[in-house]
């Protein structure tokens, strides 16, 4: 025999109607009190007793179904109506209150139908009328983090909870249990929870929107309670659970959400700065980056290694809830590598582990620094802050090769000092022996001869003939205009430089280099970037330089100077405008660059970030003013630098490489790439590297996604091959390949992401501790609202628009009557 169920399909807040009736309730307590204050004894006891259907609904709704919440609304209307005609029209016949009590109770009953949507449905006798309800429950790697009592993980906690609650879930619904983390499966029934392992191949990724997509898939909104979702909400797959759900989502919150209580911990280094190359006897900085989760407030140390000699050693402290930490280091590197070529420094970084922690694999990194005698100090003297001033000492600042000092006039004869030579600064204009014995190349810039003493250019004069190097920079108060005239300058200089009348020229132009320039060290690797002899033009294969602004000029050269470039656009009596001539003088070497915009030559390159010439045409011109040698005698070298020490499966690492010791002609014909060697001794990737803005840096992006997918120990290695395919430097750290996994990063519950996906799909939120609470909301919202039983005929007892219609109607004739019988 066929099942009748009365339904409802419309208000589904009993907090809502609870509320509405407390409110009527509230309104007949005060008018029994009203009525006990006059002794109206009678009509007390009646106002009274009509609040006593809210006293039952608020002590039994969580074992009411809707058929008595409709009857408990009713039956309370239909007292306020009739307290309120006894009470308004006492005086008026019997028949007529009954009359108009009637009316309105239908109104009224017309409003609630509208409201509340009742359905009859005539069930088989075969049909389970309870709804279904999927109960989602996490069983990924981060649900074994016994952060619960008594140490126990959160998978154990959550499946505890649910086989407690299993029997009230199942006498309302139909529970449907599946296990989820990158893949969701379907369990038997509640007890199976209980045999869940967070160890799952699938386990080191949570993807919550495919588990809810699952549970509702092929169900519709009338078929089910709603989702129950158990989880620490650590999702790693989906970029957002913001999806349209189709059912309100039940969350229970597993786990702690402070990260720093958790019952693991771990530190770990995620990335090293230090520069490519140090000095030796010179103290180099190296930051270390320190990763630290569930570690708040820990002390532990780093240890600098050098050939397995502790030469260094920092505290770690991780303050409050920070996550990471940077952590300074001062390595000074002392003897000289015995061994025969580039000295190459292999530094071992090692992070002491904190009290329980398990995973060591990323408290260890490697370094490899290339150590270089200090063989080249600039001093740079410059009277005013111009552009040139400004990248010409950024370039020789970050040459590895070179110890740089510069004094830039501020004021009057007030001088500002930027680095330093032997841990030595100049506070003026040098002077004593002691000053000049400090530098091997002085660069003067657009400073006036006023400045200096006649004793101090006297000084300079002597530098150079002891084998120093001097340069003079263009500029409105240099060479001629700056009354370098008759001064010991000139005489080191290989140009004559004119009196201060000697003007300058403005117009833009490109320098062309001589015959003897195209072949001159300074040029050595860029003479392909300038015109030649000859209306010879720059390479076509390069990018085209920018004009420089002018220059200034200068008499002409002295017979012994070397004219490497000139002006193409200007001429004097004794031939094109001199841009760049070099001379010797004694046992030193000086240099006339007239110009004073080689700036320019550097910024489309650099945002282009290709080679360019600026920088190599600088270090060049140091190089040979001090007589240093470069290139083929230098030792030929290539240090890696990975991004981190670790890297895992499925994410792309960044190395980067420096070269060192190699021509210009070599290098151009040289092919740098890197490779990942797995622990079997194959290579598992190989890429080649391109430049990265220098002239000897290199990098490349190498994707972690062979397959099969190999973890552990492997090595980073950088070759440098010759155009005959001989290798002519490498390079090779470890690296440690990890899993890929995101699920361990962060351990603390996303309450955030939890909570935000309740709200919006109508659902609630609540700690794991809260469950039988929470199965409290769901029972009364079923009650609430009955879903609709599949396989069931329904049969709607509303219509909105004649039950609207009814109402007026009704509300019409009680008005019509009352005012035939002059009531208000």
């Amino acid at each position: 025999m066929e099942r009748v169920i009365l339904q409802f399909q419309g208000v589904d807040s009993a907090a809502l109607l609870t509320a509405a009736m407390c409110a009527v309730s509230l309104a007949l307590l005060c008018c029994s009190a009203w009525a006990a204050l006059r002794l109206k004894w009678a009509r007390a006891a009646t106002c009274f007793a009509a609040a006593i259907p809210t006293v039952i609904i608020c002590f039994a709704r969580g074992r009411l179904d809707a058929s008595w919440w409709v009857a408990a609304v009713g039956l309370q209307v239909l007292l306020a109506v009739g307290i309120f005609y006894s009470w308004a029209y006492r005086r008026l016949k019997w028949r007529r209150i009954t009359v108009l009590m009637l009316l309105r109770t239908a109104a009224v009953g017309a409003i609630l139908l509208i409201m509340f949507k009742p359905v009859v449905q005539m069930v088989p006798p075969f049909i389970d009328a309870r709804p279904v309800l999927p109960v989602l429950i996490d069983a990924s790697r981060s649900m074994s983090v016994a952060d619960g009592p008594g140490g126990t993980s959160r998978l154990d906690q959550a499946a505890a909870m649910l086989i407690s609650q299993q029997g009230r879930l199942e006498e309302h619904f139909r529970p449907v249990v599946l296990r989820f983390a990158g893949t969701t499966t379907e369990l038997a029934g509640v007890q199976d929870a209980q045999s869940l392992s967070p160890d799952a191949e699938d386990a080191d990724r949570t993807n919550i929107l495919l588990a809810l997509e699952t549970a509702l898939h092929g169900r519709t909104l009338g078929d089910v309670a709603g989702v129950l979702l158990l989880s620490d909400g650590i999702e790693n797959v989906s970029k957002s659970v913001n999806a349209a759900v189709g059912a309100p989502v039940f969350a229970l919150g597993v786990g702690s959400a402070d990260a720093a209580r958790l019952g693991k911990c771990n530190t770990g280094i995620l990335a090293v700065d230090a520069p490519f190359e140090a000095m030796k006897n010179n103290a180099t900085d190296i930051t270390v980056r320190v990763n630290a989760r569930g570690a708040a407030n820990a002390r532990t140390e780093l240890q600098l290694f050098e050939e397995d000699r502790l030469v260094a050693t920092a505290p770690v402290v991780i303050d409050g809830d920070k996550t990471q930490t940077s952590v300074e280091l001062k390595w000074t590197p002392r003897q000289a590598n015995a061994s025969r070529g580039a000295d190459i420094r292999r530094l071992r970084l090692d992070l002491s582990p904190l009290e329980g922690e398990t995973a060591l694999e990323d408290n260890s990194a490697h370094l490899h620094v290339l150590v270089s005698e200090p063989r080249l100090r600039v001093l740079y003297v410059e009277g005013t802050i111009r552009s040139e001033y400004k990248f010409l000492m950024r370039t020789l600042a970050t040459d590895p090769n070179i110890q740089f000092m510069s004094l830039v006039r501020v004021r009057e004869s007030e001088f500002s000092a930027y680095g330093g030579i032997n841990n030595k600064t100049l506070s003026g204009l040098p002077a004593g022996k002691e000053d000049f014995d400090l530098f091997d190349v002085l660069v003067i810039g657009d400073l006036d001869a006023a400045y200096w003493t006649p004793e101090q250019l006297n000084r300079i004069k002597d530098f150079v003939l002891d084998g120093g190097g001097l340069l003079m920079i263009g500029g409105h108060n240099s060479f001629g205009p700056g009354g370098y005239a008759e001064t010991p300058l000139e005489e080191v200089l290989p140009v004559i430089v004119g009196p201060r009348s000697q003007p300058q020229e403005g117009t833009p132009f490109a320098p062309i280099l001589t015959a003897e320039g195209r072949e001159h060290p300074i040029f050595d690797g860029i003479a392909g970037y300038f015109g030649g002899p000859g209306n010879q033009s720059p390479s076509a294969d390069l990018p085209k330089l920018p004009e420089l602004r002018g220059c200034v000029t200068v008499v002409k050269p002295k017979p012994m100077a070397s004219v490497l470039a000139v002006n193409s656009n200007r001429r004097n009596e004794f031939g094109p405008l001199v841009v760049l001539a070099t001379g010797f003088y004694g046992k030193g070497r000086s240099a006339a660059f007239t110009a004073d915009t080689t700036w320019l030559w550097r910024l489309p390159l650099a945002a282009e970030a290709q080679q360019g010439p600026y920088e190599r045409f600088w270090g060049q011109m140091m190089r040979y003013l001090a007589d240093v040698k470069q290139g083929a005698d230098a030792h030929p070298s290539v240090i890696v630098r990975p991004a981190g020490p670790q890297v895992a499966q499925g994410r792309t690492l960044t190395v980067r490489a420096q070269l060192r010791g190699i021509d210009a002609q070599a290098s151009a014909g040289a092919e740098i790439s890197a490779a990942i060697i797995a622990p079997d001794g194959e290579s598992r990737q190989r890429i080649k590297m391109a430049l990265a803005g220098s002239t000897d840096l290199y990098k490349c992006d190498m994707p972690v996604d062979w397959s099969p997918p190999t973890q552990g120990r492997h090595m980073i290695a950088v070759t440098v091959l010759g155009e005959k395919g001989d290798v002519i430097a490498s390079d090779e750290m470890p690296l440690h390949v990890a899993a890929q996994s995101a699920e361990m990063d962060s351990l603390a519950r996303n309450d955030s992401l939890l909570r935000n996906l309740s709200s919006r799909t109508g659902g609630r939120y609540a700690d794991i501790s809260q469950m039988p609470e929470l199965v409290d909301v769901l029972i009364d919202r079923r009650r609430t609202l009955s879903p609709a039983v599949g396989g069931a005929k329904t049969y709607r007892m509303y219509s909105f628009p004649v039950l609207f219609t009814l109402c007026g109607l009704l509300l019409t004739s009680e008005w019509l009557l009352r005012r035939k019988w002059q009531l208000r």
